[in-house]
């Protein structure tokens, strides 16, 4: 059965001892315990806890708060701060670097215990979100290419339905433009030449007008001085 994996990081060494006895009583793995930030940081790297149990106040120049950044922003390990302290600045230090928990000295072993499974659990919620972010993203693009590749077989598809149709335009236009050249137009001079009335010439002008009405919507090409 896996067990949650802890690391302290206590300079005092009475403290630390008690809080790994409490931590092994609740079934907890400890992990060998760090004195200090640097040491915390790179022990984080090696052994990947679960968990850290930071105190605040660490005897070398890199306090609790700026070891718990690192820790965080590099391995994405949550951790709960131990402090003595509990003034408003410290909190809110604190809370600024992404805190899963904070204990305050001395504390029971009940309060530690439920404060480090709400860190646990918070942290693993976390990570889902992330992932199920991951996936929808992943999905989305997926979604996205694919609506790209139909929008474009469509927009190929109306571009060949486009071209048959103006394909299909044209040759219309070409049969009415032939058929007037050869037979219509033929006709209507040699009715001019056989008119002997201004009242023939005159209906003869109002048909040639209407048949060219008629057909030349449908033909670029007619005209009758072709």
């Amino acid at each position: 059965m896996y067990r949650t994996k802890v690391l302290i990081v206590e300079d005092n060494t009475v403290v630390a001892e008690d809080c790994r006895h409490c931590l092994e009583s609740f079934g907890y793995e400890v992990l060998p315990i760090s004195s200090s930030a640097e040491e915390s940081i790179k022990m984080a790297k090696k052994s990947k806890p679960d968990v850290v149990l930071m105190d605040i106040k660490l005897r070398d120049e890199m306090d609790g708060i700026e070891a718990a950044e690192q820790i965080n922003a590099k391995f994405n390990i949550p951790v709960v701060f131990l402090s003595a302290y509990s003034d408003k600045p410290l909190l809110k230090r604190a809370s600024q670097v992404g805190s899963f928990g904070y204990l305050i000295k001395p504390f029971a072993d009940r309060e530690l215990y439920a404060t480090l499974e709400m860190a646990v659990q918070r942290s693993k919620a976390d990570q889902q979100c992330r992932l199920d972010e991951e996936k929808n993203s992943i999905a989305l693009k997926m979604q996205i290419k694919k609506n790209l590749v139909k929008i474009k077989d469509i927009n190929t598809t109306l571009d060949i339905l486009m071209e048959k149709r103006v394909n299909e335009q044209l040759r219309t236009e070409e049969t009415i433009h032939t058929n007037f050249k050869l037979f219509v137009f033929p006709f209507i001079e040699k009715l001019k030449k056989s008119l002997r009335t201004k009242r023939e010439q005159s209906i003869l002008s109002i048909l040639e007008s209407e048949i060219v009405n008629v057909v030349s919507p449908f033909s670029r090409k007619l005209s009758y001085n072709m």
